[in-house]
């Protein structure tokens, strides 16, 4: 049996293992409550909240696509308009893959050059390496706070502890060019090196620019969560509240799963990691939803669209098949 084959498909039963446990935590959960829909709450003042979270939306699909301008731009200079459209397409193939692998294959077609395709993995994992970066020091300062604000550990530590965090998070990100070069210079493996990464980039003002955009990207999504609660509840609005979503993004981000069932997953954490007095199981649920359908759905059928027009689903399957004359 192939060691590979047996590895894929164990890999792919144990993330619908997952999917199917968080579903029946939600179904279980949701028995023990009277489940709503968002057309039964009350909303306060939709005009001011859903034009926020309008703007967010957009913002947030703003800061991804200006990432990998950025990104792009290390071997090809792209303008705004053919980076959305490689993201949408990036949305339409995660869609269907597990971990948002499909990316990969997105990103690589997009790029014209056989030279700059076999950088793919390289520019893909610099358009990343911002948002882990990010997810760790905003989502470790947010627990840490939230334990300051339960009272579980005193103001000192507390800022101690973001300051630990924020150094030891900044010297990695500053410092990875030199892993970068160490393997250049090492040649490590049997791979010639040199073709899949570029030695001397980012600079430090690309490495910059992608941290607060990446910043600005994890923040805007945040703020769509919160936005949608408090238009059902006002009254939840806070520092728990803002802390709490920014913590829960920070725990889901690191758990693989597919982005046809991200909600899902989403869902069924919500439930575990917010106080009942901040939100409703069903409210929780139903965020989670729309946030899925305004950040994963619709981009991903947009970029559904676009490789049907273009017919890039040929040039996929082209590149991807077994003989092609095309290397990563």
């Amino acid at each position: 049996m192939n060691k590979a084959w047996l590895k894929s498909t164990l890999e792919l039963l144990l993330k619908l293992a997952l999917i199917g446990v968080a579903a029946y935590f939600i179904f279980s959960k949701l028995q023990s409550t009277q489940y709503h829909g968002v057309f039964t709450y009350t909303w306060h003042d939709p005009y001011i909240y859903l034009s926020v979270f309008f703007t967010l939306w957009v913002a947030n699909l703003l800061f991804d696509a200006i990432i990998w301008q950025v990104v792009n731009n290390f071997v090809e200079t792209i303008n705004l308009k053919r980076a959305f459209k490689t993201n949408f397409i990036c949305y339409a193939l995660a869609f269907i893959t597990p971990a948002n692998s499909g990316e990969l294959a997105g990103r690589y077609v997009m790029l014209n050059q056989k030279g700059d395709r076999q950088k793919t993995v390289f520019l893909t994992f610099w358009s990343h390496f911002p948002r882990f970066i990010t997810k760790f020091l905003l989502g470790g300062s947010a627990l840490i706070l939230l334990a300051y604000y339960e009272s579980k550990i005193t103001l000192t530590y507390a800022l101690l502890g973001i300051l630990l965090i924020s150094v030891v998070l900044i010297t990695i990100y500053l410092s990875i060019l030199k892993i970068q070069k160490w393997l250049n210079e090492r040649n490590a493996g049997k791979w010639d090196i040199s073709k899949y990464i570029l030695n001397n980039r980012p600079i430090l003002s690309e490495k910059i620019t992608l941290l607060f955009l990446s910043i600005g990207k994890y923040l805007s999504y945040n703020l769509q969560f919160i936005g949608l609660l408090a238009m059902w509840n006002p009254e939840i609005l806070g520092i728990e509240l803002f802390l709490s979503v920014i913590v829960f993004y920070f725990i889901t981000a690191l758990i693989p799963t597919f982005a046809a069932a991200d909600f899902i997953i989403k869902g069924a954490l919500a439930i575990y990691i917010f106080d009942s007095s901040l939100a409703s199981e069903a409210e929780l649920i139903n965020a989670s939803f729309i946030i899925w359908i305004f950040n994963i759905a619709l981009p991903a059928l947009f970029g559904t669209g676009i490789i049907l027009k273009t017919n890039l689903l040929h040039s996929i399957k082209m590149r991807f098949s077994r003989g092609n004359r095309y290397g990563l």
